[in-house]
């Protein structure tokens, strides 16, 4: 077991001094506001996260610091899963390694946002509904059980979805007994779901109401796709892709090995030789999990992503361990627990090496602004850009800075932008730095239009531009100019 969190603690540490991405930059823009609740109150997430990170940043400015939060909860997350199955080796080596590899989990323990802390509080909310429904729970459960929701509803709204998950698991005990004893079992949901609700229409600013709106549609290809990174398989199709340029045989070692792995597991959490109901219903409540969130996503607005659909996993990997846990042959259970470390070690191979040889990401693209500016040059940030190159002290001082939304109304600010060019020196050079996210995309004539405005001005794209991934800057300048 203690393998298990060395080597939890070795992945989440590989590369945490990597730069921030732009959502991480979003965090430390509200951490540090001046006026923390007003910033707080303009974001969709609840607040207890950022205060949370405002309270780490007083030891340290380092962004190391408070990524190192988030490591904690993963590594909680990890040390939750080995205790609970502590009784069932196979099971706690399961349970232990999926949440200490598998990318997602990896991924947001490294990072400066909310998931980690959200997945650590579901995961010791499902433990306490599974006491529940074993009938092992104390006086104490119920009210550790609201405690732990209240602060997960506190994390991420998403908490809704998984206080329907827990249904199955509070209602079994009392599957025969009166209306009362099922409303008893539930109650300890209750303050989690008030809380939410007032969060989301009393305190936090609803994404429909940001500019540009809601940008991501119910379009079954995203759903699919955020299955596909929540289990790992985009890293499988990443090595199975290695693997056919540098071996015989095409992909198919690796995703054939991969696929049979993962079916000889779940079959034998959940063959028909299976005796124990707990493992079933810790299934279904995965079940229920992932029904009610695209459910949600096809009738309101998409919420069905990678990270919304991570905490379906923990249901689902309990049962999983549970189930081969208990099985009654002891060979079967040894295979199994083989096949889901066959599995889980295949996903953990691109994250490792994409930590290994990180992006050079907004310290990069800083840098290079930082590099290129000269005083009296223009520097057009279009959205979200603005409070992702603070976080890098960037722009220099004497950068003349024009923010662009490309979401809002185009007509005023191309109006502005008109004005900065009209006034701008001959030999002073234009800069636009910019991310191509769903917001730009949606918005990209507005963008277009924007640096062709900047080239009928006589400013034309030259070679000192800067690319990566979907962060990019663009450096305009007139003929004459160095």
């Amino acid at each position: 077991m203690l393998l298990v969190l060395l080597a939890a603690t070795g992945l989440r540490l590989l590369g945490l001094d990597r730069s921030l991405t732009v959502d991480e930059a979003g965090t430390v823009s509200i951490s540090s506001a001046s006026d923390f609740w007003a910033a707080a109150r303009k974001d969709v997430h609840p607040p207890l996260y950022y205060f949370l990170v405002r309270q780490v940043q007083t030891l340290s400015l380092e962004f190391t610091a408070p990524r190192l939060f988030s490591v904690g909860c993963g590594l909680g997350l990890v040390a939750l899963a080995l205790h609970c199955f502590r009784k069932t080796p196979t099971a706690a080596l399961v349970a232990g390694g999926a949440t200490a590899a598998l990318p997602g989990f990896v991924l947001f323990s490294q990072q400066l946002r909310q998931y980690a802390l959200l997945f650590f509080l579901l995961a010791l909310a499902l433990a306490l509904a599974a006491q529940t429904c074993q009938g092992a729970a104390t006086r104490r459960t119920p009210f550790l059980l609201s405690l732990v929701l209240l602060g997960a509803a506190a994390t991420h709204l998403i908490t809704v979805f998984f206080l329907l998950a827990l249904c199955p698991l509070l209602l079994w005990p009392v599957r025969t007994g009166h209306l009362r004893s099922w409303i008893t079992n539930l109650l300890p949901l209750l303050p989690a779901g008030v809380l939410a609700l007032w969060l989301k229409y009393h305190f936090i600013t609803p994404p429909e109401s940001l500019g540009g709106g809601w940008w991501i549609s119910a379009d079954a290809r995203v759903m699919l796709a955020a299955g596909r990174d929540a289990f790992g398989y985009s890293e499988l199709r990443w090595l199975a892709d290695a693997w056919s340029r540098h071996a015989p045989g095409g992909s198919w070692p690796v995703l054939g090995g991969a696929g049979l792995a993962a079916l000889f597991a779940i079959s034998t959490a959940w063959s028909w030789r299976q005796r124990d109901p707990l493992a079933l219903i810790l299934l279904l409540s995965a079940v229920v999990y992932c029904a009610t969130i695209a459910a949600y996503s096809c009738v309101f607005k998409q919420v069905f992503m990678t990270r919304t659909l991570l905490p379906a996993l923990l249901p689902f990997l309990a049962g999983l361990a549970r189930g081969i846990g208990t099985h009654p042959s002891a060979w079967q259970r040894s295979a199994a627990t083989a096949a889901v470390a066959l599995y889980v070690g295949f996903t953990a191979i691109s994250p490792a090496r994409l930590a290994l040889v990180p992006e050079a990401g907004l310290r990069g693209l800083a840098a290079a602004i930082n590099a290129t500016c000269r005083p009296g040059d223009l520097l057009v940030v279009f959205r979200s850009m603005d409070y992702s190159l603070a976080a890098y002290d960037c722009p220099p001082a004497g950068t003349v800075v024009m923010f662009f939304d490309q979401s809002a109304a185009p007509e005023p600010q191309m109006a502005e932008l008109q004005r900065r060019l009209g006034r701008l020196q001959a030999r002073r050079r234009v800069l636009a730095v910019y991310r191509d996210d769903y917001y730009l995309q949606q918005f990209r004539a507005v963008f277009d239009k924007a640096v062709a405005e900047i080239s009928r001005h006589g400013w034309k794209p030259g070679p000192d531009g800067w690319q990566e991934a979907d962060l990019g800057l663009i450096v305009a300048g007139p003929a004459a100019a160095p």
